[in-house]
């Protein structure tokens, strides 16, 4: 039996071929469904870092957004009030497990370009501090890309990543 032969292919995509969400992945997933490429896998790259901004009002859950998709679970462990169908028994995050207001999972918007801004402005208000994943100088603060690197200002605006 043949194996099959694949072809690892890297895609860089002009930032105006991007939907207005902010996520390349959508754009080549597109592009290749365009040009109807065969057999071909596209997987989102593991080492890609998630990072979610949670909204929220009065104590509850408002909005989950993040810069590549994902489904949440929300334990609201206030069940005072609640009546036994609006209950539910769940495994707890540490061990064992813990009784939580009956909600199910949801999935978190998808608007990459906005939470590599608002992880910008919290890194440089926290003063953080990091290596950039380009070229690996250490500066006194990184720019968050839509696919999880964090690059230095030179590295940015040169078109890394």
């Amino acid at each position: 039996m043949t194996k099959p032969y694949f072809k690892e292919i890297v895609i860089k995509v002009e930032p105006s071929y991007v939907p207005e969400d902010g996520d390349a992945f959508d754009a080549v997933v597109c592009a290749l469904d365009h040009f109807e490429i065969p057999a071909c896998v596209v997987e989102r790259d593991p080492g890609v870092k998630a990072r979610i901004v949670i909204g929220l009002e009065d104590g509850l859950v408002s909005s989950v957004t993040a810069n590549v998709p994902l489904d949440y679970v929300v334990y609201d462990y206030d069940t005072e009030g609640c009546s036994e169908d609006e209950l539910a028994t769940r495994p707890a995050i540490d061990a064992g497990e813990v009784q939580v207001y009956a909600a199910g999972y949801y999935a978190a918007a998808v608007d990459s370009a906005k939470i590599a801004e608002i992880f910008e402005v919290v890194s440089t208000e926290a003063g953080k501090s990091g290596a950039c994943d380009d070229c690996g100088a250490e500066v006194e603060s990184v720019i968050g890309c839509p696919d999880g690197a964090e690059l230095c200002r030179s590295c940015f605006e040169a078109g890394g990543h």
